[in-house]
């Protein structure tokens, strides 16, 4: 039976893709992505 890592936060976000233009990102995908789970565990409601 092979062994399966578990699949972190971001891993189920790896297929999406980015609709912004890219001389517009300031951000990655990936750092917006955890930042908003971030604030939503700290109580962010808005």
């Amino acid at each position: 039976m092979p062994s399966k890592e578990p699949e972190g936060f971001l891993d189920y976000f790896k297929d999406l893709d980015d609709p912004r233009i890219d001389r517009k990102k300031l951000y990655l995908i990936d750092e917006i992505l955890l930042l908003t789970l971030s604030s939503v565990f700290c109580g962010s409601d808005s």
